[in-house]
């Protein structure tokens, strides 16, 4: 079908401007044809190019496995260093075989990255920040095991510093979007790492990840405690001392009348 297309140039010093159009083509097919119509001349300034989105590649899409499989082992996606071993680009095509209860397209396009197994990572150095101006990172991730194993867990570090952690059983099977807050330092640049790290002895568990976005973002404020503090009696953990801790005791920060006053676990039995 028709599309209109604009070119920019700048005049030359004489006013004169030798305007072409040429075809090239493909393969060996010499028929291929090129419609032209309706060509113009204006005054007219180029719009400025948006700055690419930060970080490079956030969504995986750069690349196309898809003629390779449905997966690609051992992959260091493009713009971003990796630990080798254990990160996978996986194409979210119908089929691709990842196991869990999720095996739904990634959540921006064709592909997402998998972490499978304890300490594997991405990185990436994002240049051209605002020293000392906050930010946010966004990603949405996932946990692509059994929803009854999740012994995987995930952490973002920000120059070698944790930002964000979610550990065992916090990673439902299924996309979650999450955010994570810094601050940029002095030379405009940080260096964004997602780490992968397992409980127990299941090295197959995964992390999906996708849709990793970066802008500037005020971290919310924390709501102030409700009051009274501990009035819902969980801040101490019993549990290990059987069903009940024996008066007398005090609950943390109230005070108490003493022998006859108890904490009890609520769980059955």
């Amino acid at each position: 079908a028709w599309n209109t297309y604009t070119a920019y140039f700048t005049a030359a010093a004489n006013g004169e401007a030798k305007i072409q159009f040429q075809s090239f083509v493909y393969g060996s097919d010499s028929e291929d044809k090129i419609w032209i119509d309706n060509v113009g001349l204006a005054p007219g300034t180029s719009p400025v190019p948006a700055p690419p989105a930060l970080p490079l590649n956030g969504d995986f899409e750069a690349e196309d496995i898809k003629t390779a499989g449905h997966v690609a082992f051992d992959k260091t996606p493009l713009h971003w260093a990796a630990s080798g071993a254990g990160v996978t680009l996986v194409w979210a095509g119908a089929g691709n075989g990842r196991g869990g209860t999720s095996t739904a397209a990634g959540v921006s396009g064709d592909f997402f990255l998998e972490l499978t197994g304890n300490g594997k990572w991405i990185r990436q150095t994002v240049t051209g920040l605002n020293a000392g101006t906050e930010y946010q990172i966004t990603f949405s991730a996932g946990g692509a095991q059994s929803p009854i194993a999740h012994e995987n867990g995930m952490r973002v570090e920000v120059d070698d510093v944790e930002v964000w952690s979610r550990g065992r059983f916090q990673f439902p099977a299924a996309w979650n979007t999450y955010t994570a807050y810094f601050t940029a330092a002095a030379n405009g640049e940080a260096k964004i790492q997602f780490q992968s790290f397992v409980y127990g002895s299941d090295s197959e568990d995964k992390i999906w990840i996708d849709n990793v976005g970066l802008a500037p973002g005020t971290s919310p404020v924390p709501a102030p405690p409700a009051l009274p503090l501990n009035g819902d009696f969980e801040a101490e953990d019993i549990k290990t001392a059987g069903y009940f801790s024996f008066g007398p005791w005090a609950p943390l920060l109230w005070s108490s009348a003493g022998s006859g006053t108890n904490l009890v676990w609520a769980g059955a039995g």
